[in-house]
């Protein structure tokens, strides 16, 4: 069905897989034949851009996995999400908080949300490149959300763990944590213009260190006090070197936990925001089997790994034999055993007809292993200890 192309290779009459969006605004919507106007545009625009075109040659031999719905889902939650977002920042700048009456309405669209994502199965959340804070703030939102769609059973226990009331909500609502991950930054609304600043001065640190306590105290008593303590925790590390307190994993609110493991994630697909940027695949194997790992709750990225998807659907990778395969399919259990198809020889040539061997998943092809993805060198993914991903741990933590 796709494949992954730069601008520079898009041709007149080639067929969009996808909608080309910019932030939360269609471009171009899916199935669209693209005229020499629309490359120009797009070149002009957005030259760095990769989109998704259907390959007829492809698509004759090979099925692809269909994630068009991930991504309508994707596109409709981070809408209503980012709008949100941007009403609740004009009444924490005019208002200077947030009062029971605005709350509640802000809530209600979080519940409209959480309805929609239950009634409509995320396979996989997919996530594009954040160029606003507040497009950051809503992929975190929906990544929380869809994290917390896997893990409601280990939500419960932990949210039972901590209540002195033992009182727990239903462990099918996902409010407090959606919620919570809406919320989550709103302490650092009055001082967003610090994130533009190369270099902050002592005074400046501090405040962008306080705002998950300044964030907690905005918010009214109305709001459970969980969702609360969230946001107050939501930069706490399982090891206890986190901010503003330091305490360690085993005082974290386990919604902050939630909502830590996807601003993480997030924060490196948001280049102007946070002046850096890793690729997907990069940013899982870092949090999973990196340094940092530490800081997160290990059970927590086991389900993020089974949320996200660090290859896309028709993304092509360079393999040690130096011909290039064409994702075809995701491991919904192991996100760095995609299935793929070898679609191009060593010289670059798009293989056709007979010469279309069946798709494999890589782990089951010894003889093959990974190269290069976009320019970047992934060998390191071939030491993945792919054991991992299939814990009994995990499905006692995993509500499917």
């Amino acid at each position: 069905m796709p494949v992954l192309l730069k601008i520079e290779e898009l041709e007149p009459g080639m067929v969009l897989a996808e909608k080309v969006v910019n932030g939360v605004s269609v471009l171009m919507q899916r199935d669209k034949v693209l005229e020499e106007k629309d490359i120009s545009l797009l070149t002009k625009r957005f030259p760095d851009l990769e989109v998704r075109i259907i390959d007829p040659l492809l698509d004759e031999r090979i099925s692809f996995q269909n994630d068009s719905l991930d991504q309508d889902i994707s596109f409709t939650v981070r809408v209503k999400a980012l709008s949100t977002i941007n009403k609740m920042d004009t009444t924490i700048r005019t208002k200077t908080g947030l009062d029971e009456k605005n709350c509640a309405a802000f809530i209600k669209s979080v519940s409209e949300m959480v309805a929609w994502i239950q009634t409509n199965h995320i396979k996989t959340a997919i996530l594009p490149i954040s160029k606003t804070y507040e497009e950051h703030r809503a992929n975190v939102f929906f990544l929380a959300v869809a994290i917390g769609a896997f893990s409601r059973n280990h939500i419960r226990n932990e949210r039972y763990r901590l209540s002195v009331a033992k009182k727990i909500w239903n462990v099918m609502d996902l409010k407090p944590l959606a919620t919570a991950a809406l919320l989550q930054d709103v302490g650092m609304v009055p001082i967003k213009h610090l994130l533009a600043k190369q270099d902050l001065n002592e005074d400046e640190a501090e405040m962008i260190k306080m705002h998950p306590i300044r964030g907690a105290e905005m918010i009214p008593d109305t709001i459970h006090s969980l969702v609360r303590q969230a946001v107050k925790m939501h930069h706490e590390n399982v090891n206890g070197t986190g901010y503003p307190a330091g305490i360690p994993g085993d005082k974290v609110n386990v919604l902050a936990k939630v909502v830590r493991v996807a601003d993480a994630y997030c924060s490196t697909i948001a280049p102007e925001v946070f002046k850096k940027i890793k690729s997907p695949f990069e940013t899982l194997y870092e949090m999973l089997f990196g340094q940092y790992k530490v800081f997160y709750d290990p059970a927590i990225l086991r389900i993020l790994a089974r949320v996200v998807q660090p290859f896309q659907i028709g993304a092509r990778i360079k393999i040690n034999t130096m011909e290039t395969a064409v994702i075809t399919k995701h491991d919904l259990e192991n996100p760095f055993n995609p299935q793929m198809v070898i679609a191009y020889n060593k010289e670059g040539r798009k293989l056709t007809g007979d010469e279309l061997q069946p798709a494999f998943f890589i782990n089951d092809r010894e003889d093959i292993l990974f190269k290069t993805c976009d320019g970047q060198d992934i060998t390191y993914l071939n030491d993945v200890p792919h054991h991992e991903f299939k814990s009994e741990e995990e499905a006692a933590v995993i509500t499917k």
